[in-house]
């Protein structure tokens, strides 16, 4: 509903100073009621237009973006099966990750206002998911497990943005981001994509056991958990 206000607020900012305008150009000097007028269909459009900027300033703000759905499955130790289902189309990817985490690449193009006016919200696309070691030293030995999620058909508007930024100044910027939880047997997260990043959620219990003891707190004390480590929360434990 926002989007719709602040777009319709700002075409009718522009329709009333174009009809002002017109109004003024058409008019003499003698026409006072005209010129009258006028400066009123353009106090209007002022006042529409000013209405859209500062709707702008409220624009998702805190929203959160639903990007995939994770689960897993332990097949041995440091070696899971995991199912990733992408919201955007649905698409299920099943792939073997080696380790004790699984982490999640994502390229992010971030437009500028003007161009959030005619629907250009923020872009995202999985690039790979991978699975992490919980100790550098394992490295050295093993190899870790990559998955590409997509791939550059066609314009790659990675390359673009960073050469033709000027050219093209309605990108705000472009970055890659990552996140990181650990895997478990039957373990499943939700992952979003807000203001401050990617972030990441257990949806079961699980997971959220699985996050406690990668965390370093016992288990067996849910409620003093808590209250030692308040930023597990952020987490998405509830």
């Amino acid at each position: 509903m926002l989007i719709w206000l602040r777009r319709a607020s700002l075409i009718t900012g522009c329709l009333f100073f174009l009809i002002g305008l017109i109004s003024l150009m058409g008019s003499s000097s003698g026409e006072f009621l005209q010129v009258g007028l006028s400066v009123i269909w353009m106090v209007l459009a002022v006042v529409f237009v000013l209405l859209g900027i500062n709707l702008l300033t409220y624009q998702r703000m805190g929203r959160e973006n639903l990007i995939a759905r994770l689960s897993f499955r332990q097949v041995e130790r440091q070696r899971f099966e995991a199912e990733m289902i992408l919201s955007e189309d649905g698409k299920v990817c099943r792939m073997e990750l080696f380790g004790d985490e699984w982490q999640l690449d994502v390229r992010v193009v971030k437009w500028k206002n003007i161009a959030n006016l005619f629907g250009m919200d923020t872009w995202y696309r999985c690039e790979r998911i991978s699975g992490r070691f919980g100790h550098v030293a394992q490295y050295a030995d093993q190899f870790p497990s990559v998955v590409s999620l997509s791939q550059d058909v066609g314009l790659n508007l990675g390359m673009l943005a960073q050469r033709y930024g000027q050219v093209v100044p309605w990108v705000d910027t472009m970055y890659g981001c990552a996140n990181y939880m650990p895997m478990a047997d039957g373990a499943c997260y939700e992952v979003l994509l807000a203001q401050q990043g990617i972030i990441s959620r257990p949806t079961n219990e699980a997971a959220k056991v699985a996050i406690r003891r990668w965390s370093g707190v016992p288990v067996r004390d849910e409620r003093k958990s808590r209250l030692a480590l308040p930023g597990i929360k952020s987490a998405g434990l509830r």
